[in-house]
């Protein structure tokens, strides 16, 4: 497989702004193909929740920049929900779903920790988890988190 002429970060700059200005946020993009094609898969969220025809609607917003923006190249575009189960993938994703819960695993913790995440940000997680019938709020320093799943 030859190197594309493109990157993850030239597709970012033009996909992200298209899919902030139609209310919804970037949670991953990736990417694969060869220098002549490209598949950019993307994973989008709103907190009202993403329909087919939000998926239809970004698509028909995305393709024609993006065949623009990489002539020659034949784009794919595939627009997706982070799904029921999503496997957190880096810290900064935590913002993105402030309110729904969670299940989190610590680098020195065998049981996982579940919750309801109430912010994200300054190098921490906060999570409202139920121990022994009380709900309290836990502070999570990201660098402590070995893995992460949404519920």
């Amino acid at each position: 497989m030859k190197e594309s002429s493109y990157t993850e970060s030239q597709a970012y700059s033009i996909i992200n702004p298209l899919i902030e200005k139609a209310g919804f946020s970037l949670i991953s993009l990736d990417s694969s193909g060869t220098k002549n094609s490209c598949r950019y898969s993307l994973v989008v969220h709103s907190p009202k929740g993403l329909s087919l025809d939000d998926c239809v609607m970004l698509h028909k917003i995305i393709l024609p920049r993006m065949e623009v923006s990489f002539p020659g190249v034949d784009v794919y575009i595939d627009i997706m929900s982070p799904g029921v189960g999503r496997v957190i993938k880096s810290a900064s994703e935590f913002a993105h779903f402030v309110g729904l819960c969670c299940k989190v695993l610590l680098e020195k913790e065998e049981n996982w920790i579940e919750g309801t995440i109430v912010k994200s940000g300054e190098g921490l997680l906060s999570l409202s988890v139920k121990e022994e019938g009380q709900e309290s709020l836990r502070e999570i320093p990201f660098e402590d988190i070995k893995k992460a799943k949404l519920l």
